[in-house]
């Protein structure tokens, strides 16, 4: 019967309210009225979406009696927290108003719904307001008080905290027309309140029992959400209040028209908005803080404020410390290659002083290589350490030699007997050392005795 893709008869679907059991509705009598809807947004695909914008502001209608799942006539309760669930959660709306002009319904899903909305509200941050257009009466305003501001119009009509339930006994008119009807039940209690059976006392005090019940919760619900005490929302009855009357009875808060409502909203999502952004704001300060002290190696503000301080002035110091470091660098650098310069004038003056004594180099040499002339000036002090490692001292040259007469004369094979020439050895090491192998010659001769040759 509820599908909505079939319609229906209203007047079937307001049978369900009459012979469903426990209902939160005014009356009967008050099914037939609402009121025109706010016109449905259309999303970024082009297809509908379940609530209307009016600027920041969303709105859903929830107008005619209330069902649990909704028929072709009437609202559920299940799509209506749907549609504020998805209004809620949408990145462009800033506040969500309920437009509701409705008698009530059903109690399933009623107050299921209402949590569902009001945690939905609370997890986005954004306000969620009720708005009576003209009429939000018993499981309507349960929904309206599942928004954080209640607001309706001078005429407007709210309250009803109430349950009713309706009981019938057709038995004596079934035995007017002589209808014989037969209830078989498997238990006292089973079937209790059908038509077809007579009304006794005890089934209207088990029934009055579950309306009190469920009024007493809906008390609750209504003073959670109102800041009221459950019994003085009993004490009223389950009354209709009018305009001023219900924000008196602080059923609601303020009366004003609906562009009104739609104004009020919007600043409330631009304070909430703005509340959410310093919150965040807060937030993420706190969470810098967190960090900022364990880089500082405290939990101490003050403590961390100091190493902080001291921080900053080793910081402000820090350009003529380093000036100075860079002085003493290169002073120290300036001293070091001095040290090695000298250090390499010792070593190559070693290695001169220990060819001079092993005769391996003349004076005349020592005297270029000290001076930084010719061939040998222009060697490395390692170079002239494996010169003079490889020589063999001059002295050798006239050295005598085995089983030659007084005066040894090695000769060059090849030359003319008792004719003193330079070997081949003696030639290359004269080259060597840029000397003149005449001259090298002369020594030589010089060395041995010899007349100088003509």
């Amino acid at each position: 019967m509820n599908n909505p893709a079939i319609p229906t008869n209203a007047a079937t679907e307001l049978l369900a309210f009459e012979s469903g059991g426990p209902v939160l509705l005014h009356s009967l009598e008050s099914l037939a009225r609402w009121a025109a809807r706010v016109p449905l947004a259309r999303g970024a695909d082009g297809y509908l979406l379940p609530f209307g914008m009016v600027g920041d502001v969303a709105v859903v209608s929830v107008d005619g009696p209330l069902m649990q799942r909704g028929g072709y006539y009437y609202p559920g309760y299940d799509g209506i927290a749907d549609q504020v669930c998805a209004a809620l959660s949408d990145v462009r709306t800033t506040a969500v108003v309920m437009k509701i002009n409705s008698p009530g319904g059903e109690v399933a899903g009623c107050f299921e719904a209402v949590r569902v909305m009001r945690e939905a509200a609370a997890r986005a941050g954004k306000p969620l307001v009720a708005y009576a257009d003209e009429m939000a009466l018993s499981g309507g305003y349960a929904l309206a008080c599942a928004a954080s501001s209640i607001f309706l119009p001078p005429l407007g009509q709210l309250g009803s905290v109430g349950a009713m339930s309706v009981l019938r006994d057709r038995t004596k008119m079934n035995e007017e027309i002589g209808l014989k009807v037969v209830v078989i039940r498997s238990g006292p209690f089973k079937a209790e309140g059908h038509p077809d059976l007579p009304i006794t006392d005890d089934a209207v005090t088990r029934e009055q029992a579950v309306i009190d019940r469920m009024a007493r919760t809906f008390a609750e619900h209504v003073s959670t959400a109102r800041g009221l005490g459950a019994d003085k929302v009993l004490a009223l009855g389950a009354d209709v209040l009018w305009g001023p009357d219900a924000v008196a009875a602080r059923l609601a808060d303020d009366v004003c028209t609906f562009t009104e409502c739609l104004a009020r909203a919007a600043a409330l999502g631009m304070k909430t908005t703005a509340a959410r952004a310093a919150n965040a704001t807060r937030k993420t300060m706190d969470e810098f803080a967190k960090k900022a002290l364990s880089a500082l190696g405290t939990d101490n503000p003050d403590e961390a404020l100091g190493r902080l301080s001291a921080w900053k002035d080793s910081h402000e110091r820090l350009p003529a410390v380093s000036a100075e470091l860079a002085t003493l660098r290169s002073a120290a650098e300036a001293t070091t290659e001095a040290q090695r310069a000298a250090k390499a004038k010792v070593d190559r003056e070693a290695v001169v002083a220990e060819g001079e004594r092993t005769m391996k180099v003349t004076p005349a040499e020592a005297a270029q290589i000290r001076a930084g002339e010719g061939w040998l000036g222009g060697q490395s002090t390692e170079q002239l350490r494996a010169m003079v490692a490889e020589r063999r001292p001059l002295a050798d040259l006239a050295a005598p030699q085995p089983k030659v007469g007084k005066i040894a004369v090695p000769t060059t094979p090849g030359a003319p007997a008792g004719e003193v020439t330079l070997s081949a050895r003696e030639i290359e090491i004269a080259r060597q050392m840029g000397n003149d192998p005449d001259e090298v010659l002369a020594t030589k001769r010089a060395n041995l005795g010899l007349p100088p040759v003509r």
